[in-house]
């Protein structure tokens, strides 16, 4: 993927300020440190030396190297392209000092950010080390493949989680990185046009995991409508989301950025955010059918740190990256996503327009819960004995409940979850935290000891069981669904109302 650059001006610290310590590639007079800042000990240590050695970098006029100071694109460029002691031309009075070096980029095919202010992230360096290789991968394949080519040990492991792809690049990794290359790699080439999947089947690199998106036609049909005009730049954590209206339906849209309460979208209009440290958002598309509401589609969007606990480690959540869930449960990072729709990921893809604004804090958006459950007067009395002191917190997977002792009556009550099934002792107050996705509570209250006569009965349903038998139309997805003895199906907050709990 060719991107577009724009050069800004930028005084190059590391080389205009050097230190009066004179060094050639042939003979090393650093058999200490030469920054009052980077020990012998220091990790960096011999990759700075060696840098100083040959005249790739050089320190500031207080004696400090600042080992951990972050580098732009453009400094990493120019350690790079001295390394392999390219004849770059100088600037005309009309360039800016990086422009050279751009251009020699560019021309090779190589992947440029488009601020070269900002400091770049180590995935950013992947992908411009592998480009130099004379290889062309997204950035994922890109750390694969220095991993496995040894361009690259990784940050704190030699994986793909372990490379840090997000962490901004430092002075000290940049030198370790030029060095470490030009000791592998021979001469630096230019880049294919086209982007191509790096795939080594005898690979080392036990994280490496391939994650697809696999939509159905219809989800196709809307998602290409709401995700072609959001992204995420998750090197400068920018967000930018424009939700668009769909012809013949309601769209639902609500975001919160940085735990602040969940904010209404106003469709067709751009929102852009920056600085997001944390995201949740949701998308829901209904139509009214036979009187009711219901979703035709509808998806999460997270961040890392805000994903349910239901789904933590699953597939597709080791990422920096927005993470998707669809309708059907699948997760998937948002750049997944845009590829299996043929977008590119690229931020400049949202445009700027006069809709623009910043969200103010309206009411929370949550699904439309059309269920409503008229309860028989002998349902009433077993009802809030059994529901009062029952909730439930979609967030965490957290159901707490306490079934009662009745008198002349003998409830039977069990619940199932995975594999697991536990009889419930009445009276006694349960917490089950992390439920999965199915599980369901079982509630009969027979008339005797002989469990022959029932009085009443419930289940109570993870809405993903219940969406698999068919029983949970009119039920918001973050809801638990009740079957009671007339197998009325709706959702637990319609039972609460029905029976002047407070759900609260």
């Amino acid at each position: 993927m060719r991107r577009t650059f724009i050069s800004l001006s930028l005084s190059l610290s590391l080389i205009t300020m050097p230190v009066t310590v004179i060094a050639n590639e042939h003979q090393s007079t650093y058999s200490k440190s030469a920054f009052h800042d980077v020990s012998e000990t220091h990790w960096g240590f011999s990759a700075i030396q060696w840098g100083l050695e040959n005249q790739i970098v050089s320190g500031y006029p207080d004696g400090s190297f600042k080992p951990d100071q972050n580098v732009t694109q453009s400094e990493f460029l120019s350690m790079l392209l001295k390394a392999y002691k390219v004849d770059i031309p100088k600037p005309t009075e009309e360039d800016t000092w990086d422009a050279p070096l751009l251009k020699y980029a560019s021309e090779s095919n190589w992947t440029l950010v488009d601020d070269t202010n900002k400091p770049i992230n180590r995935g950013q360096v992947a992908k411009l080390l592998t480009n130099a290789s004379g290889k062309n991968f997204n950035v994922r394949d890109s750390i694969h493949y220095l991993l496995d080519t040894g361009l690259s040990n990784g940050k704190t492991e030699r994986s793909i989680s372990g490379y840090k792809e997000n962490d901004l690049l430092t002075r000290a990794e940049a030198i370790a990185f030029t060095r470490n290359v030009k000791t592998k790699l021979d001469v630096l080439k230019a880049a294919p046009t086209t982007e191509d999947k790096y795939n080594n089947p005898n690979s080392e690199i036990k994280d490496v995991q391939e994650v697809t998106w696999s939509p159905t036609d219809r989800q196709k049909e809307y998602a290409t409508e709401v995700f072609k005009l959001i992204r995420y730049d998750i090197a400068n954590q920018n967000l930018k989301v424009k939700v668009p209206s769909v012809d013949g339906k309601e769209v639902i849209s609500g975001i919160a950025i940085n735990d602040a309460k969940y904010q209404k979208i106003t469709l067709n209009k751009l929102y852009e955010y920056n600085d997001v440290n944390s995201v949740k958002m949701n998308i829901q598309i209904v139509e009214e059918k036979d009187g009711g509401i219901f979703i035709v589609d509808k998806y999460d969007l997270y961040s890392k740190d805000k994903l349910p606990h239901y789904l933590e480690g699953k597939p597709g959540t080791n990422t920096e990256d927005i993470i998707v869930v669809d309708q059907y449960k699948n997760i998937v990072p948002l750049s997944v996503v845009l590829e299996a729709l043929g977008f590119d990921s690229d931020n400049q893809n949202v445009q700027s327009d006069t809709s623009q604004e910043s969200l103010k804090i309206p009411a929370n958006v949550v699904e439309e819960d059309t269920a409503v459950w008229n309860p028989t007067e002998e349902q009433k009395v077993y009802g809030n004995q059994i529901f009062k002191p029952l909730t439930w917190d979609n967030e965490t997977r957290t159901l707490s409940f306490s079934i009662p002792k009745m008198p002349s009556k003998n409830p039977l009550v069990g619940i199932q979850y995975g594999t697991k099934k536990e009889k419930i002792v009445l009276g006694k107050v349960y917490t089950f935290k992390n439920l999965p996705d199915e599980f369901k509570l079982d509630i009969t209250i027979f008339t005797d000891e002989t469990y022959t006569e029932t009085d009443d009965e419930y289940t109570i349903f993870s809405y993903s069981l219940a969406k698999k038998h068919g029983w949970a139309d009119g039920v918001p997805s973050t809801d638990l669904v009740v079957k009671d003895q007339y197998k009325n199906n709706v959702s637990l907050n319609a039972v609460y109302k029905a029976l002047g709990i407070n759900s609260n």
